[in-house]
């Protein structure tokens, strides 16, 4: 978390504003997350990757960005600094689509995808 705490300072030391971090619990990466709540309540998620530096962020940003080019729904990145190896990306909620999906009856489950 050390690679965010720098990025959130010099970003704080920029715009004055106070964060609260939490962390989430990740998926099967060895990426780290975390939700960053400002004062006013917005929110985004902060995405860690584990060698920064090595440019392992620019794959995410090539996929990211080719399926919001074919209209898909992928979180907005924000911000990102490949030296420190965070993102700031969108915050989608708690709410996985796996789960969704689990529940959803035929014509949701549709409109989901």
């Amino acid at each position: 978390m050390s690679s965010l705490s720098s990025y959130l300072r010099l970003t704080q030391a920029f715009n004055g504003e106070k964060v609260s971090l939490t962390k989430l619990q990740g998926d099967a990466s060895t990426r780290e997350y975390y939700r960053v709540r400002y004062e006013d309540g917005a929110s985004v998620v902060a995405m860690v990757l584990p060698n920064p530096g090595t440019g392992e962020e620019k794959d995410f940003l090539a996929i990211q960005a080719y399926l919001a080019d074919l209209g898909l729904p992928v979180p907005a990145v924000h911000c990102h600094d490949g030296r420190l190896g965070v993102l700031l990306i969108e915050d989608l909620g708690d709410e996985l689509l796996q789960h969704k999906a689990e529940k959803a009856a035929a014509a949701e489950l549709r409109a989901l995808y």
